[in-house]
C-alpha cells in the first residue's frame, strides 16, 4: 500500500501535524511519501516538491512564471484585503499528473489550498482519498474559519461551495477530523456530509518530545505563551495582552515564537522573549519549565501546542471554544475559561497556578494521559483502519 500525503507547505501547523503522521508511518514500515508545493525555507530531503516537477518539465523560468500566475490567481478574491483568509478551490496547477499521485494507492489530503485544483483533480483521480481536516476549508467554499469570514465574500463563498460539491460527488473519500468540534461541523456540511467520518487526533513522537520532571520541580510561577501570528484575530492575542493587566508583575512570562521585542507585550516587567525554536529537545524543556501554558485562540481545531504542552506535563488554560474544548479536561489537565475576555483568562491562569501549588493537576498524570491519546502507534493504527476500509 503506497500512501501519498499532500500538503501545500512544508511548515506551519497543518504541515507539522501532517509530517508527524507521515514520519510515524515510515518508521512503522509503511510505504509513505509527502508532496508539498514548494519549500518555505530550506528544502527538506524527505519531502518531494511540486516546483521541482515543474522545473524538470518546463525549466526554471517557465516554472517561476507558472507559480507566480497561480499565486496571483488565488489572491484575486482578496486582492484588496489581504488580511482576509480566503482561498478559492481552484488552482492553475495540475497535480494529478505528478508521478507520486499516479503511483499512490491512497491519496491523503491535508491543507491543500493554493495547490490542488479541486475540479480537475477529482475529475482525473478515482483513487481513495483520505482527507484530514485542519480547518473548515475542505467543507466550505473559500473560508477557513467563521471568525475570519468577510461579508463581501458571501456570494463567492456560496459559488465555491457548489464547485466543491460537484467535484466530490460520488467519489471515494473518507474524512478524518482531529477534533470532535470540526468533525461535527463537517458531518452536516453541504460539501462533505455524505462521506464517512472518523475522529483521529494528531500524533507526536513521545521519544523526542517528553516531560522533564526536574524542571517541573521549580516553585517559581512561569507562564508560557506561543506567539504564532499575533495579527490574526482568531488567535485572540488581545485577550492575552489584557490578561497581563490582571497578573502580578513578579510572575515570569515566557514568550515563544517570532515577535518584536518592542511589541505591546513589553510592558510586562518579567517578560522573556525566547524567539523561534525548532529543536524538539529545547521545546520540551521550555514546556516542562512552565507552570502553565496559555492559549488565547477563539477558534481552532486541535492546536499542536496544546498536544506538546500536555505531553510535557504542563496544564493549559484556554477558552471553552471549538476544538480547544475537546482537548482540555477542566481542572484535570488545565482550565477552560467560559467567557472570552482578558479578565476571565487571567482568572483561569491564576486558578491553574493555585491548583498547581496545591499539588493538583500533576505533571506525570497529564503527560501519561497525553502519551496514551496522541501516541504514534495508536494514531497510525487508526489511520490503517481507515485506509483498509477505503481500499475495500
Amino acid at each position: 500500500m503506497k500512501i501519498l500525503h499532500i500538503n501545500t507547505w512544508d511548515s506551519g501547523g497543518a504541515a507539522n501535524a501532517a509530517k508527524r503522521i507521515y514520519r510515524a508511518q515510515k518508521t512503522s514500515g509503511l510505504y509513505s511519501s509527502f508532496l508539498a508545493l514548494k519549500p518555505k525555507g530550506r528544502k527538506e530531503s524527505e519531502i518531494s516538491y511540486y516546483d521541482d516537477f515543474l522545473i524538470k518539465k518546463y525549466g526554471k523560468l517557465i516554472s517561476k512564471l507558472i507559480l507566480f500566475l497561480n499565486k496571483a490567481y488565488n489572491q484575486l478574491p482578496v486582492k484588496f484585503n489581504r488580511q482576509v483568509f480566503f482561498n478559492r478551490p481552484e488552482s492553475l496547477l495540475k497535480v494529478h499528473n505528478h508521478p507520486l499521485v499516479t503511483e499512490a494507492d491512497i491519496i491523503h489530503f491535508h491543507a491543500t489550498v493554493k495547490f490542488i485544483d479541486i475540479p480537475t483533480f477529482f475529475q482525473n483521480i478515482n483513487k481513495p482519498i483520505v482527507w484530514t481536516l485542519h480547518d473548515m476549508n475542505p467543507f466550505k467554499g473559500g473560508m477557513h474559519y467563521t471568525s475570519m469570514m468577510n461579508d463581501k465574500l458571501i456570494d463567492l463563498e456560496k459559488r465555491f461551495i457548489q464547485v466543491k460539491k460537484r467535484a466530490v460527488l460520488n467519489k471515494n473519500i473518507h474524512i478524518v477530523s482531529p477534533s470532535k468540534w470540526l468533525k461535527e461541523l463537517s458531518e452536516v456540511s453541504e460539501v462533505l456530509s455524505g462521506f464517512p467520518h472518523s475522529r483521529i487526533p494528531n500524533c507526536i513522537d513521545t521519544e523526542s518530545f517528553n516531560i522533564n520532571n526536574e524542571l517541573h520541580k521549580s516553585q517559581d510561577p512561569i507562564i508560557l505563551f506561543v506567539a504564532e501570528n499575533v495579527n490574526d484575530p482568531r488567535k485572540g492575542f488581545k485577550y492575552f495582552l489584557e490578561a497581563l493587566d490582571y497578573l502580578d508583575d513578579d510572575i515570569q512570562i515566557n514568550v515563544l515564537g517570532n515577535i518584536a521585542l518592542n511589541s505591546d507585550l513589553s510592558k510586562h516587567k518579567n517578560l522573556k522573549f525566547l524567539g523561534y525554536i525548532s529543536s524538539t529537545a529545547e521545546l520540551a524543556k521550555i514546556y516542562s519549565a512552565a507552570s502553565v501554558y496559555v492559549i488565547s485562540s477563539i477558534e481552532d481545531n486541535l492546536p499542536n501546542t496544546i498536544v506538546e504542552s500536555h505531553i510535557c506535563g504542563t496544564p493549559v488554560v484556554g477558552f471553552k471554544t471549538s476544538g480547544i474544548e475537546n482537548m482540555i479536561d477542566h481542572k484535570v489537565n488545565g482550565i477552560l475559561v467560559d467567557n472570552k475576555s482578558g479578565k476571565t483568562l487571567a482568572k483561569g491562569i491564576l486558578d491553574a497556578l493555585e491548583m498547581k501549588k496545591e499539588g493538583k493537576m500533576l505533571p506525570e498524570n497529564i503527560s501519561l494521559n497525553a502519551r496514551n491519546y496522541y501516541s504514534e502507534q495508536k494514531v497510525i493504527g487508526e489511520y490503517n483502519k481507515v485506509y483498509k476500509k477505503a481500499l475495500s
